[in-house]
């Protein structure tokens, strides 16, 4: 608020975002926006995250990628899986590794009889990631709404999926579904409900056909955009 004022130029990561920066603080001119989209490039690298976590190639695989933190849904996540086929895995590709998060998340799922089903990863560099997360079979990106900022989010995580090629399962805002229906690249879940989410993966483990698809229409948005 002291500061915004006076800069000669601003921007943000959304639509709305942008709106509200522009109402709130009187700028003369609505902010710039700049998607967190990035570099689509080619999916090279020496891993994935499925040999990251030592898992054979008929596993089905979900996958969660970024910062963890309690306001990003991860544990709705793990709790989800109890839900899943036994032979359902999750990988979590931790910012960073080791994670202070990592015990109680591990204690959480050992709570629900999926501890050896929850695999911790480390990151990669930018220029690997698209290789890394093309390992799965899905990703998934729970954010809670009911604030202002989740609502209005665009976060980097859901193109890097998109650009990964992966079908998406992500939280059902007004702006996420404009851009997951509007592709057709996944599917849009309640993230408070961990049934909702497991639903949606086993979905996607049910209908590996379609899935790929979502993945394929995921990336060819991004490279359109």
């Amino acid at each position: 608020r002291a500061m915004i004022g006076r800069a000669d130029a601003t921007s943000t990561v959304s639509e709305p975002i942008a709106d509200v920066l522009r109402d709130t603080y009187r700028l003369p001119a609505r902010p710039s926006v700049f998607l967190n989209m990035p570099p689509v490039s080619r999916h090279d690298g020496p891993t994935t995250v499925r040999e990251a976590a030592g898992l054979g190639p008929d596993v089905p695989l979900v996958v969660y990628s970024g910062t963890m933190s309690w306001a990003r849904g991860i544990e709705t996540i793990i709790t989800g899986i109890a839900h899943l086929p036994a032979e359902a895995h999750l990988v979590v590709v931790s910012v960073p590794l080791p994670h202070p998060m990592i015990p109680k998340l591990e204690a959480l799922a050992a709570e629900h009889g999926v501890a050896d089903r929850l695999h911790f990863v480390g990151p990669v560099g930018q220029n690997e990631l698209l290789h890394y997360l093309s390992g799965a079979d899905a990703a998934v990106h729970p954010l809670p709404g009911g604030s202002p900022n989740h609502d209005s989010a665009m976060p980097n995580k859901l193109f890097e999926y998109m650009s990964a090629g992966l079908p998406v399962i992500a939280s059902d805002f007004p702006l996420w579904r404009e851009i997951v229906d509007g592709s057709g690249c996944g599917l849009l879940v309640d993230p408070r409900d961990p049934k909702a989410i497991a639903d949606a993966m086993q979905w996607m483990v049910d209908h590996p056909e379609e899935a790929a698809a979502m993945g394929g229409r995921g990336r060819e948005a991004v490279l359109d955009r």
